[in-house]
């Protein structure tokens, strides 16, 4: 089941970058996302509340309470993981091709590596960074023969790569709440929040 889950993230991730440049013909940019942050929004707050009820009733453990320092992290993240990196995001899928997109985004686990190595929550070994080089190499292998650079693509490329870093940061200092919190929990506050 787990590999199915999986296998579904992939799909749903892979189209994103099509289905949203798809969309963006139809609804102005800022129309659009703040559709989709509104019905994401719903569904996390609903889902939260299940799970409130269900841990005041004892069907499951409840997270601790969050503290002052955890809701300013929260807000960090809503600040950069959802309203930079949404707008930087479909800014820039708008006015650089999917192929570009796709092989800039595909640098995430990259970016999020490196960041978790300035944060100290990993070391980057020299097999880690072989690791990144062959990632790097395989999306470019991937979808790399269809990016293109240009000038008329420049500007939507730099927005791209300016979410990806939004949302690798979002990667790394979500890390210490989720130690302690549901990740489902703070993802929902945080694009609440955001």
């Amino acid at each position: 089941m787990l590999d199915l889950l999986l296998l579904l993230m992939v799909i749903i991730w892979g189209s994103n970058f099509s289905v949203i440049k798809y969309a963006l013909r139809e609804f102005p940019e800022i129309t659009f996302n703040a559709l989709r942050l509104l019905l994401s929004s719903a569904v996390f707050l609903l889902a939260i509340v299940i799970l409130r009820y269900r841990a005041a009733r004892g069907w499951r453990s409840a997270d601790p309470p969050l503290t002052r320092p955890d809701w300013l992290r929260v807000v960090f993240l809503a600040l950069v993981g959802t309203l930079l990196y949404q707008l930087f995001f479909l800014a820039g899928v708008a006015r650089t091709s999917v192929a570009n997109s796709a092989l800039l985004f595909g640098c995430t686990p990259v970016a999020v590596a490196i960041m978790s190595s300035v944060a100290g929550h990993e070391r980057l070994t020299k097999t880690r960074w072989l690791g990144a080089a062959m990632s790097l190499a395989g999306i470019y292998a991937v979808v790399g023969y269809r990016a293109s650079v240009s000038a008329a693509t420049l500007t939507g490329d730099a927005l791209v790569f300016a979410g990806m870093l939004c949302w690798s940061l979002y990667s790394v200092v979500a890390q210490p709440l989720l130690t302690r919190h549901s990740p489902l929990v703070i993802t929902g506050l945080s694009m609440i929040v955001g």
